[in-house]
């Protein structure tokens, strides 16, 4: 296999060593100068960094060991104006703490190909957490993705859209990962382009550990081609998904493009082998659509067979899981309890939300407020009245016909569908 080479550890401890170096070599330069103008925070684990605009986000830079939070959304479109057309620079040699507090960072642009390390954190040895970057264009060398390049620490809650372009080793969350590195709790929707060897959707080649993520984007390469990972090297993977498709004219799969030696260990993941265009993966196990989605055709998930072992329940009157059962919104697909819009259900949300409202929706006076009362609104008023059901998470998740407004037709409707199933125990 041609990309034997690649495994020598001899290219990690040099590529580790330059990296080290450069770090170094810009610190060095930097710090005696640079004054921090930040919206606040002295940089300490108890009084981090508050950044809220793109210039400050270059900043950081000069404070590789610091720590960093975001204090708001942030539009970088600006980036692509920046250094001659080459965008924004990716912080390398990272070692203190990001973290985005479920914040976002938007259009980010780096075209970057003349060196490796390339993403909104080139080399990562610190902690990114709680982060999303949306509609990334992202291009570089080597070891290139949408958040971190080269990961050798931690990468925790953090997702990414967009694109993102290279040569090798280009994922959507990592480009590369080193042994004992952690990506945990990531997706990414990331279209994945390699010209050369070793993209994933989520990692290009990985040696860490990677656990409870999923990847959707497509993934495109000359060769090791993986809808998680392109190149899979004794790292460990447990609870992900994919569903991108995938194209390599060899070494391509479902989930793993190449896992050399069977060395990486791969538990309880799966892939779409209709959505991916795969029948088979070096690790993971293939499902149909239907298979994979809810309600899970001939699955009772998490069972023997399909999300075995996963955290995953349903959402209404759940504060723990780590993954939820899911309709519409992520294409039926499991998703992350914490990234779930609560959406009209005739056996959760809306008698959820009615009974929270309580006596007010209690229409016909029987003590109990659900689907007979809402038949009855409907029954009595018929289109004489517009009434607007309680909010709940935007009342766009309300406008069940899809004609724009939110009134009696949408209650109605529900009723003609459902009738007693929206009475629930």
């Amino acid at each position: 296999m041609e990309n034997t080479k690649r495994i020598s550890s001899n290219r990690k401890i040099a590529s580790f060593i330059l990296v080290l170096v450069f770090s170094l070599s810009i610190i060095l330069q930097i710090m005696p100068s640079v004054k921090a103008t930040f919206a606040g925070g002295s940089g300490t684990i108890g009084d981090p960094y508050q950044i809220s605009n793109v210039t400050q986000l270059q900043e950081m830079q000069g404070f590789l060991s610091s720590y960093f939070i975001l204090i708001n959304n942030i539009d970088a479109t600006i980036t692509s104006t920046w250094n001659d057309g080459s965008g924004f620079i990716p912080i390398n040699g990272f070692g203190g703490s990001f973290d985005g507090q479920n914040h976002t960072i938007s259009n980010l642009y780096i075209n970057n190909v003349t060196y490796s390390n390339t993403g909104f954190i080139g080399y990562n040895g610190g902690t990114i957490k709680n982060l999303g970057l949306i509609n990334v264009n992202i291009t570089g060398l080597d070891d290139t993705s949408g958040v971190v390049g080269y990961n050798n620490g931690h990468v925790t809650n953090c997702y990414s859209t967009g694109v993102v372009k290279g040569r090798d080793y280009i994922g959507g969350i990592g480009g590369d990962t080193l042994p004992f590195s952690v990506i945990t709790n990531c997706y990414s929707r990331c279209k994945v382009i390699s010209t050369n060897i070793d993209a994933g959707g989520l990692v290009g080649w990985n040696q860490g550990i990677i656990t409870n993520c999923y990847a959707t984007g497509n993934v495109l390469s000359s060769t090791h081609a993986g809808g998680l990972i392109g190149y899979e090297y004794q790292g460990t993977v447990t609870n992900c998904y994919s569903t991108g498709t995938v194209t390599a004219p060899t070494y391509a799969g479902g989930l793993i493009g190449v896992n050399y030696n069977w060395w990486g260990i791969i538990t309880c993941c799966y892939w779409d082998i209709q959505t991916s265009g795969m029948e088979s993966s070096q690790g993971g196990e293939g499902r149909t659509t239907a298979q994979m989605t809810y309600p899970y055709e001939g699955y009772d998930p998490p069972c023997a067979g399909l999300y075995q072992g996963w955290d995953l329940a349903n959402y209404m009157g759940n504060t723990t899981s780590i993954w939820v059962h899911d309709d519409p919104q992520n294409g039926g697909y499991p998703l992350f309890r914490t990234d779930y819009v609560p959406h009209p259900s005739p056996t959760q949300d809306i008698i959820v939300t009615l009974a929270f409202y309580g006596p007010y929706w209690d229409i016909n006076h029987d003590g109990n407020t659900n689907y007979l009362d809402v038949s009855s609104l409907v029954s009595h008023y018929g289109d004489t009245v517009t009434p607007r059901p309680p909010r709940y998470k935007g009342d766009d998740r309300w406008d069940i016909t899809g004609d724009g407004a939110v009134d009696y037709l949408d209650i109605s409707s529900l009723v003609t569908h459902y009738g007693e199933r929206w009475l629930v125990p």
